[in-house]
């Protein structure tokens, strides 16, 4: 059964049924486009009435409720029967790459590819010297990106360890080499730096991102001590073709940091590598953990990838560190259904469209023929994730249009957003894909579950929900009725001309105030002058409250009315009055006549005047005396300066001098104004 909900892996087995492969174990799982090919391997008859090795080919269609077996008829040339071999998928997503392998002693370094759109096998004739015949060695695809623009990505299949040798001579091997599918010509890498692992074989490796992580397997015995099976990690940079160890690591500690080992030593065990989005995670089942003692525990392991540029050396060098850890169960994820029986030796792959570890046979003292599947999607979900959703609101009853953001999305038509609390109350809407960063859709109407915060999730192509969590709050629909406003735009008696300001508190359906903004909020004002009155300004606080502010261009009775649009993404637009609306306010003029005291100046032709913010000053002179600046004592005190003296003829200066009156003592100068006006009015 498919994982329910975050953080669930789920085992679903499907007993043998008649048309099930007959039991084994050391044979191969391909998984393409939903069916799983299985390969050789060796177990009993049909008739289980002997011991065989096969050179079968079947498919398991998984696209139904339950799998479906089938035996292929297959062209060309098959492989020699065979057990402990590695298939591989090509990059074309149609060949499978089968090398090496046993059969009564004997051991291969042959290459078979079979054709899957064909169902023809054919052998490869491949340049280069092949590795030394093996079996129990493990194979795994790898992608080097182009190093300039004018090369192409290459790929090759790595084969690593194993156990074999030229004609009778046996060992384990820990050496590494490449099949360079451009070419189809091995090449075998001379030295790897770093610490390396020992030797051996019935381990796994699992590719993350450019690095081949080892996990276990058995070798020579070197005494009580080293009975040669198994429990450490290795990560291999592919890359650089050397063995690292932790970025804290260092081998003078007493005890130095290395990568976290299995929980127990481990061989013939299964470990998949699974892309996640942000931390890739490895899973690991079954095995032997100590001879004749199988394990069916399912461990979880997280790689953290960390990419830099180290540029405190004369040229620039890229990074690559990762971290490695254990992911605690039940904290970090549980585990739904039933486990299989204590197994090794079967059958493994994953399905990406399905986010299944397809297992099928395997040994524990008999041979089984069961097919297992470990769904995964809880942990992993699909190749990319959203990091946001906005807006992070919206109404329960939903439509709101909402942009969703992350990274890696496919392009695809087919996008599907689902809205889950993550147990029962869960609505899924198509969405729309615009970038490999944006999505966007409308949310659903959520009316029927109620308004709280629910976890917004997506797949793209009908791949798995992603599995990181952004959250969205649907929030109780405002209600007109529920809504208040206050404040002093609402008084009588405002003088017109001046803008003015009042509050408004929305309140949803239960009288709750609202806590976010996005309420469509409108005003209309109705009055004298109506062809001069501007549309009211209303300002989105963001917490539930909004500022209106408005002016009347002329004194007189107006009526304000105040709506809400209470669904405000559906088809309509349809504003229900707020209570208390429409209301009818008084305005005044804004002069108003003033007794003052004293007699007016008497007006000269000149008036300058101006205003500090509380008083308006007034200087009346002729138009003949006005000399264009300032030169009375109130106009300095002002802050109004003097120009510089104008120099004059000839025995003028000192005759200027001596009637100059003495300047007088000029006054403190009063604080700056808040708001003064700078300019002075002329004629």
């Amino acid at each position: 059964m498919a994982a329910k909900k975050l953080g669930e892996v789920s085992w679903q087995r499907y007993v043998a049924t008649e048309s099930n492969p007959s039991p084994r174990s050391g044979h191969s799982i391909t998984c393409l486009n939903g069916k799983a090919y299985v390969f050789g391997g060796c177990g009993v008859s049909d008739d289980g009435s002997k011991q065989e090795i096969f050179s079968e080919t079947w498919c398991c269609d998984m696209t139904g409720e339950t799998p479906k077996w089938d035996l292929l008829d297959v062209m060309g040339d098959v492989p020699p029967a065979r057990w402990r071999h590695t298939a591989t998928l090509m990059p074309d997503n149609d060949e499978i790459f089968v090398f090496g392998g046993l059969a009564k002693g004997k051991r291969f370094n042959d290459s078979y590819v079979l054709s899957v759109s064909r169902m023809e096998w054919n052998i490869k004739e491949c340049a280069g010297t092949a590795p030394h015949p093996r079996s129990h060695h493990t194979a795994n695809l790898i992608k080097f990106e182009a190093e300039d623009e004018l090369e192409m990505p290459k790929h090759k299949v790595a084969i690593l360890g194993g156990f074999g040798g030229p004609g009778t001579s046996r060992d384990y091997f820990l050496d590494l080499h490449f099949l360079e599918l451009d070419t189809w010509s091995w090449f075998k890498v001379p030295n790897l730096r770093g610490p390396q692992p020992k030797p051996r074989s019935d381990h796994c490796t699992c590719l993350t991102r450019g690095l081949l992580i080892v996990m276990g397997g058995r070798g020579w015995s070197t005494g009580k001590t080293d009975p040669g099976f198994y429990s450490d990690v290795a990560v291999l940079d592919l890359k650089k073709l050397e063995w690292i160890m932790p970025a804290d690591y260092n081998p003078e500690d007493e005890e130095p940091h290395v990568w976290p080992a299995l929980p127990t030593t481990l061989w013939n065990h299964h470990a998949m590598a699974i892309a996640s989005v942000p931390n890739d995670h490895i899973f690991v089942f079954g095995g032997q953990k100590s001879p004749r003692e199988f394990s069916n525990l399912v461990s979880v392991m997280q790689a953290v990838h960390e990419f830099g540029v180290d540029t405190s050396g004369e040229n620039p060098v890229e990074t690559h560190t990762v971290e490695l850890s254990w992911v605690e169960s039940p904290s970090g994820w549980t585990l739904a259904g039933t486990p299989p029986p204590a197994r090794e030796d079967g059958g493994c792959d994953y399905d990406l469209a399905t986010c299944n570890m397809v297992f099928f046979g395997g040994w524990r003292q008999k041979w089984f023929n069961d097919t297992c599947l470990l769904n995964t999607a809880g942990v992993v979900g699909p190749p990319y994730a959203i990091s946001g959703v906005s807006p992070a609101t919206g109404p329960v009853t939903g439509l709101t249009p909402i942009t969703i953001t992350g990274e890696a999305f496919k392009q695809s038509t087919i996008v599907s957003v689902r809205f889950t609390d993550g147990k029962k109350s869960e609505a899924t809407v198509a969405g729309v894909w615009v970038s490999e960063t944006e999505i966007q859709c409308k949310s659903p109407d959520f009316s029927k579950f109620g308004a709280y915060d629910v976890i917004v999730r997506v797949s793209i192509g009908g791949e798995p929900f992603t599995v990181s969590e952004v959250y969205y709050s649907y929030y109780a629909n405002t209600s007109a009725k529920k809504c208040i406003a206050f404040g002093p735009g609402l008084r009588q008696g405002n003088p017109a001309g001046q803008p003015i300001s009042f509050m408004v508190q929305c309140k949803d359906v239960s009288g709750k105030l609202r806590t976010t903004g996005d309420d469509p909020i409108d005003v209309v004002l109705k009055g004298p002058a109506a062809d001069l009155i501007e549309k009211p300004e209303v300002e989105d606080l963001h917490n539930g409250t909004y500022v209106v502010t408005y002016y009347v261009p002329s004194s007189g009775t107006y009526e304000v009315t105040l709506g809400v649009d209470e669904n405000p993404y559906d088809d309509e637009i349809i504003f229900t009055t707020v209570r208390g609306f429409p209301t009818s306010l008084k305005f005044e003029g804004c002069w108003k006549s003033q007794q003052v005291s004293g007699a007016p100046a008497k007006l000269k032709g000149y008036v300058r005047y101006f205003s500090d913010g509380e008083k308006v000053y007034v200087f009346v002179k002729d138009d003949d005396k006005d000399t264009g600046f300032a030169d009375l004592a109130s106009e300095k005190a002002l802050g109004f300066e003097l120009p510089e003296p104008k120099e004059g003829g000839e025995g003028e200066g000192e005759e200027a001098a001596e009637e100059e009156e003495p300047e007088p003592e000029p006054e403190p100068e009063p604080e700056a104004p808040s708001n003064p006006f700078a300019n002075l009015f002329g004629k």
